[in-house]
């Protein structure tokens, strides 16, 4: 009995080995369970909101600093780890608090010298939501 266990688990280390020497390519396409996002108790957005920050100081050269109410996104989401028994051995899901609308809001610089354009643009967040970062809109380094 002993040497069909240790058979078993021999044949167990070497499907494995194989497995995790098989390239990426060949195991994309195997479907994982349906893995559902976590729900926060309000909802997936509920720890994701939008924030005023009313002394952002809007730094331009050639005009006197000046602050502006800004509004972003604050909060928390949800992320989690599914292990799994093929490579890559877990699924993983990672969001973060970001704009889901935003408006262009535009201010005139005072105190500016001649010749310097006093227009400055930035983002107003209208909502906010968790999603994937999204390296077209977010620095996403390291997520």
């Amino acid at each position: 009995m002993a040497l069909v266990w240790s058979t078993v688990v021999l044949l167990l280390h070497v499907v494995s080995a194989i497995l995790f020497l098989v390239p990426t390519s060949l195991t994309s396409g195997l479907r994982y369970p349906d893995i559902k996002e976590v729900q926060l108790r309000r909802g997936p957005n509920a720890g994701c909101r939008v924030r005023e920050y009313r002394d952002h100081e809007v730094v331009v050269p050639g005009c006197r600093p000046q602050a502006i109410l800004v509004r972003g996104c604050f909060g928390q989401c949800q992320s989690y780890e599914v292990p799994i028994l093929l490579p890559p051995h877990k699924v993983s899901h990672h969001k973060m608090c970001s704009y889901e609308e935003v408006k262009w809001r535009t201010v005139e610089l005072q105190d500016c010298e001649p010749g310097v354009n006093r227009t400055y643009s930035y983002p107003y967040a209208v909502k906010c939501r968790c999603r994937r970062c999204d390296p077209s809109d977010t620095y996403c380094a390291g997520i």
